[in-house]
């Protein structure tokens, strides 16, 4: 037992560390101190998802098998590589060798306060024991997104080959890093490895938006300002609706781009504030890498990211013709100066190698036109409606939106109306543009939730707004922080103490009802039906055949998409009963056939239609329309457990 859990510890640090790790080398130089030591840290974590998806589409596009000493092989290849370059000093000139920057969030323990320090680790400790608590109630894996996602991670792993989709559902990066993990450990897919794989992914978000936050408060604020204001966005992000979408609710239930795509969005929306507050190229680097990383992981997010951009793009635009007095040439020069190391050489060069890398290696799935038209396609209501403002608050937390809102308020005063501090001009155009990025990071997302179809958005909108919890952590933050602050100059301390306790103590209580409603609806008995699915498929698996088709009960079986890991046969193997409305849409006909076989087997509809799908074994839920296949003279009970029973069909 300990054996195999060491393995699979290894097999994690070698797949989401190690190679970033030598990727940051390579970038910042191992002597650097360009970025502090918890930004190298999580960089480590993004980038080394990046490298690795990187190494699997090289192998595959090689036809290289995709087996443990291949992937070894290529990660120290990799790491070799990185670590060469690091020690040539191949990227930075002598100059910015020697030139250390002082601008960091804590590259030294003395530049934080044992309190701080200690805050920091409490509510790190608090996020991930909530998360901890939420999913082990039910860690035995069996959400159907889950299940799904899996398939093609077993896929990789049996066939040592990445999957021809054939469908844009699906995207590669959803699926390299668990098949990578089980590859090198030689763990299931069948545990729980991949929610605890996904868990350190969505905490490696919440240390992203800590640091987001404090390198834009500081900014507007002063850096001990700042710190506190990152302290409070990590208690929000972390602990307060910390089991709502898209956070570990959405981690057991397996969207897995929803939960990699809320690492990848704030780490380019990071890369792109450093990179026009120090023009730094490498930063604009960084940027280029993660969006690329992004389309390679999840459609949906690098869709509203570039939504964001184009947000960022055109409220900068209207900022700086307006502060240009419709003058071009100042315009051009303010632009020029802000995004200038996106039209440095080095970039030109990323730029062009990642092009190549897309188009001559791997094109993503969803670059077509089938699934281009499913985010921006023919208007129907169900995509177009959108939410109500109300039901967008409730989703995104009513407090987070209430402080969000102050914060929005707050920022523009500071930025366009604070007289007393004076402030050069070049300072007031980079508050600006990072003001920005942030603000128009929640109205972009808020508006594709409420009002999809003046974006032209087809995507339903209860998806887009769970995309509104990482702006709005950090816009609440700065929210209640100002308030805090001010209460505390302005009021006597017992007056701010009673300010202290109503702005948190509401916080706590609006956050944590999700939390308490879950520990109440918990139903103990999944795991023992999940468990008894597992047995009856190992148990199909081993008396069926490939031509032998099975039909499976999605509606009452619990944990029924994982049963095709079992058989590997196919992603739509063995057929399933669905959702009965499914089978009436308006926009488009549906079979009806897994519904009919089901409900109305001996008729002769159904008869029909086991004959057309060659289907010889049923699996339902037992007691759940059992009843007309325990009297069918055509069908024989062959096993049956608590949850579970198999009909066999008797062939003519």
């Amino acid at each position: 037992m300990l054996i195999p859990l060491l393995k699979l510890y290894i097999a994690i640090f070698v797949i989401l560390f190690l190679p970033g790790y030598f990727f940051v080398m390579a970038l910042f130089g191992k002597k650097r101190s360009k970025i502090s030591l918890v930004e190298r840290f999580f960089l480590f974590f993004g980038l080394s998802i990046t490298s690795i998806n990187a190494i699997f589409l090289f192998l595959n596009f090689l036809e290289v098998p995709l087996n443990k000493s291949s992937i070894l092989t290529s990660i120290i290849i990799f790491s070799l590589l990185c670590f060469t370059i690091s020690k040539r000093s191949f990227l930075f000139s002598k100059k910015a060798k020697q030139k250390e920057s002082t601008n960091s969030l804590f590259s030294t323990l003395n530049s934080w306060s044992y309190r701080h320090m200690l805050i920091f680790v409490v509510i790190l400790l608090l996020a991930v024991g909530f998360r901890a608590f939420y999913i082990s109630q039910g860690i035995m894996p069996k959400t159907t997104d889950l299940g799904h996602h899996m398939y093609w991670s077993k896929y990789i792993v049996d066939f040592s080959m990445l999957p021809e989709y054939g469908m844009p559902d699906f995207i590669i990066g959803e699926h390299i890093i668990f098949s990578a993990i089980s590859i090198l450990s030689g763990a299931s897919l069948i545990s729980t490895m991949p929610v605890s794989v996904l868990l350190i992914v969505n905490i490696f978000s919440l240390l992203a938006i800590f640091v987001l936050t404090y390198r834009f408060s500081e900014l507007l604020f002063n850096k001990k300002d700042a710190k506190q204001i990152a302290l409070f966005s990590l208690l929000i992000i972390g602990c307060f609706y910390a089991i709502s979408s898209p956070q570990s609710k959405f981690v057991s239930g397996g969207v897995i781009g929803n939960i990699i795509g809320n690492l990848f969005i704030p780490l380019a929306i990071y890369s792109l504030l450093q990179a026009i507050k120090r023009k730094d190229v490498l930063f604009a680097q960084l940027f280029i890498i993660f969006t690329v990383s992004l389309a390679y992981t999840h459609h949906l997010s690098t869709f509203i990211l570039l939504y964001v951009l184009a947000g960022v793009a055109l409220a900068g635009m209207v900022i700086f013709l307006a502060r240009s007095k419709g003058r071009l040439s100042i315009f051009y020069s303010n632009v020029r100066s802000v995004f200038l190391p996106f039209f440095h050489f080095h970039t030109v060069i990323t730029l062009s190698l990642v092009a190549l890398f897309v188009f001559s290696v791997h094109i993503p799935s969803y670059l077509n036109e089938s699934a281009i038209n499913t985010a921006v396609g023919t208007p129907i209501k169900a995509t177009r409606t959108g939410y109500t403002i109300n039901h967008i608050i409730e989703k995104s937390g009513p407090w987070r939106m209430c402080y969000a809102g102050i914060a929005a308020i707050i920022i523009l005063a500071l930025v366009f109306f604070r007289k007393p501090v004076k402030i050069e001009s070049a300072k007031k155009t980079l508050c600006i543009v990072g003001s920005s990025v942030i603000i128009m990071w929640a109205v972009m997302i808020f508006m594709m939730s409420w009002k999809p179809a003046l974006l032209h958005v087809d995507i339903p909108s209860n998806r887009v707004v769970n995309y509104l919890t990482y702006p709005l952590s950090i816009l609440s933050a700065i929210g209640a922080f100002v308030l805090l602050k001010r209460s505390r100059e302005k009021v006597s301390p017992f007056l701010y103490s009673i300010v202290f306790l109503v702005i948190l103590g509401t916080g706590f209580i609006s956050a944590y009802g999700d939390f308490s409603d879950s520990a109440r609806t918990y139903d103990k008995q999944q795991e023992k039906k999940v468990g008894q699915t597992f047995l009856a498929s190992k148990y199909l698996n081993k008396i069926s055949s490939a031509d032998e088709n099975i039909l499976k009960d999605h509606i009452y079986i619990e944990g029924d998409t994982w049963i095709k890991l079992f058989f590997m046969r196919g992603y739509k193997y063995p057929l399933s009963r669905s959702f009965l409305k499914r089978y009436d849409d308006p926009i488009k006909p549906r079979e009806t056939c897994t519904r009919d076989m089901i409900a109305i087997p001996d008729s002769e509809t159904g008869i029909k239609c086991f004959e057309s799908a060659k289907v010889k074994y049923v699996m339902l839920s037992n007691g759940k329309d059992t009843a007309q296949f325990e009297r069918s003279a055509n069908f024989n009970k062959i096993y049956a457990s608590d949850h579970v029973v198999i009909f066999q069909r008797r062939l003519p």
